[in-house]
């Protein structure tokens, strides 16, 4: 073998050394490829968008600037298959190595609504029987108190006023009674802060000596909260709706989410409501002289009764000539009013949100000296 020869052989032997190293190289050696997602409209990073190469089981999620990144031995041309939540999804084509800027539509189709309930999740549409809500348009009317716009709109509800007194309290019970011994009012939560209306406090007259003290009609607490400040009442009327507060809402939970400021915008509302009232119906009695004429039929037909102690003819006519009416109802009532006026200063910017709003609410009731005034 001559030189040439034994030089081609060497040569040989060495290539196939080196193409199975080329070979091997190129099925394991990674390229990274990496890109932003972002809203088309605002131009905002979107965390958490999943990045899914097409036809593989590669996937990525976004971090915090909406940035990506793959290692992976796929080559391009490849389609990444962008989704994310409220949002169309895309699927992007990618020929090149180089970074891509990703913008994603918001979605037309609204999200289905979940109802947190303490210790999972459900759908709206499988709880839409242990939960109401008020609409808005029985929250637009004015009230002395927010327990007056639950009467006959939410079912189950049943509420009862205690007496027509301005600002009187009121019995709300959802579902009926659970207890014969214990209390059967519903927890109110009132923008996450727990609140309980102790109707047994009354309005007493404090004694005198031997005098005992005059026991007047219970008072309202939650009559201290403006309707007009309310944005939402949900009634949460079941167990599995009421899990996360334990046994306190074992008699239901009425949920109050009141009005915060508008971002992007600054605003002054004023609002003011004026009426009257009456009784609609006032009883028929006795004048002067028919009820005296009563007495004294009343006393002659007793026996027992002695004949002096009934009234005679002169004190009936006495009664007539003074012109004593029967009208005893109507000199009891009178011609009530209510006035409302509410002032609301609201906005916000991109950081903050604020609402400043004052109220001044006076009912005058039909019967003097029952009156009921809100600051």
């Amino acid at each position: 073998m001559n030189l040439s020869q034994r030089y081609r052989k060497y040569a040989l032997l060495g290539l196939c050394a080196v193409f199975p190293f080329i070979s091997t190289y190129s099925q394991t050696n990674n390229v990274s490829l990496w890109g932003r997602v972002i809203d088309e409209k605002t131009k905002e990073p979107l965390a958490g968008a999943v990045i899914h190469i097409k036809g593989t089981t590669h996937e990525v999620l976004t971090n915090n600037d909406g940035e990506f990144k793959f290692i992976t031995g796929q080559r391009v041309p490849l389609v990444y298959s962008v989704s994310y939540v409220g949002y169309q999804g895309l699927e992007v084509p990618i020929d090149s190595y180089g970074h891509v800027v990703i913008q994603l539509k918001g979605g037309k189709s609204a999200l289905t609504e979940a109802v947190v309930i303490g210790y999972g999740t459900q759908r709206r549409s499988d709880v839409t029987g242990s939960v109401a809500s008020v609409s808005k348009d029985l929250l637009a009317r004015p009230a002395s108190s927010f327990d007056n716009l639950l009467q006959g709109a939410v079912a189950g509800v049943v509420v009862s006023q205690s007496s027509g007194q301005p600002g009187a309290t009121a019995t709300i019970r959802i579902r009926g009674g659970n207890s014969l011994s214990f209390g059967n009012d519903p927890l109110y939560v009132i923008d996450g802060f727990i609140y309980y209306n102790d109707n047994s406090l009354t309005n007493m007259a404090p004694s005198s000596g031997t005098v005992p003290a005059v026991t007047g009609v219970s008072s309202n607490g939650l009559s201290t909260i403006n309707p007009a400040d309310i944005e939402s009442i949900d009634v949460l009327k079941d167990a599995s709706a009421t899990a996360i507060y334990g046994s306190r809402g074992a008699n239901g939970v009425v949920i109050i989410t009141t009005k915060r400021g508008t971002r992007n915008s600054n605003n002054v509302a004023y609002s003011g409501t004026f009426g009257t009232q009456q009784a609609g119906k006032k009883l028929s009695v006795l004048n002067g002289p028919q009820w005296a004429k009563y007495f004294d039929d009343l006393y002659a037909a007793t026996p027992t009764i002695q004949a002096g102690l009934a009234a005679n003819k002169k004190l009936i006519d006495s009664l007539g000539a003074a012109g004593v009416n029967g009208d005893w109802v109507g000199a009891a009532i009178r011609t009530g009013y209510q006035q409302n006026h509410q002032l609301t200063i609201y906005g916000g910017d991109e950081k903050s949100r604020y609402s400043i709003s004052g109220n001044y609410f006076n009912q005058k009731g039909i019967v003097p000296g029952s009156d009921f005034t809100r600051y």
